[in-house]
């Protein structure tokens, strides 16, 4: 795997970054640059990377994409634009098929531009106290409360307060909507887990992972609500 990975980086221009394994060797990863950044906002550097991972025990099938690093926090998350997943996953068989694993990266360099337009737009979104603590309330009880249940959530939810606390001081804390999304990728991915293995096992292939991309498409809802808005 590692040796095709090689190969991908020589044949696209990208540089190898980082490998490892997780679950005690269960999982192995890959991460490298493609060398593509963006700016939101003016100075919150977003970088672009591929992601190659496999799993030695079948659990997981062999999966390639591209993902993103926020500097300031290096905080990792997949953009799914329009609920697509620009992902290429291969199911296990006895052989590792190079064929089979291919990236469209001229797709990947479009979305990742994409998803910097959109970024830019979240940091235009301003949110008040109190509109921040309805989001995280909303997206981690999937659900809208009444008002007495939002109180009674704030006031005693331990999740709430932890995510919040993210939001409110993590590393390039904003009170925007970009600022709330990246709340939540930095306690998913710095902050909650057993441990750095468990962690990460969920930040990139787990429940992690599912709630950054389900905080992804809330502030993306938020975007396009505005926007329908305006040209309504």
């Amino acid at each position: 795997v590692l040796e095709f990975f090689r190969n991908l980086c020589s044949q696209n221009g990208l540089t190898m970054d980082t490998a490892g394994v997780i679950r005690n060797g269960v999982k192995f990863w890959a991460m490298a640059r493609t060398g593509e950044q963006l700016s939101i906002g003016g100075n919150d550097i977003v970088k672009q990377y591929v992601l190659l991972a496999t799993s030695a025990d079948y659990s997981m099938a062999t999966t390639a994409k591209h993902t993103n690093m926020r500097v300031v926090c290096s905080n990792t998350f997949h953009a799914s634009i329009n609920n697509g997943e620009s992902a290429v996953k291969v199911r296990h068989s006895r052989e590792f098929d190079e064929q089979a694993v291919k990236l469209d990266l001229g797709l990947m360099d479009s979305e990742f531009k994409h998803m910097g337009y959109i970024a830019n737009e979240m940091n235009n979104v301003k949110l008040s106290k109190l509109d921040a603590a309805r989001w995280f309330s909303e997206l981690l009880e999937d659900r809208v409360m009444s008002d007495e249940e939002f109180k009674d959530y704030v006031d005693n939810s331990r999740i709430f307060k932890q995510f919040w606390n993210g939001y409110r001081k993590g590393p390039g804390a904003s009170e925007t909507l970009w600022g709330a999304f990246n709340g939540v990728t930095y306690v998913v991915d710095h902050i909650k887990g057993r441990s750095l293995d468990t962690r990460m096992n969920s930040a990139w292939f787990g429940a992690g992972a599912l709630l950054k991309e389900k905080a992804w498409q809330k502030a993306l809802a938020v975007i396009n609500d505005a926007q329908f808005k305006v040209a309504a």
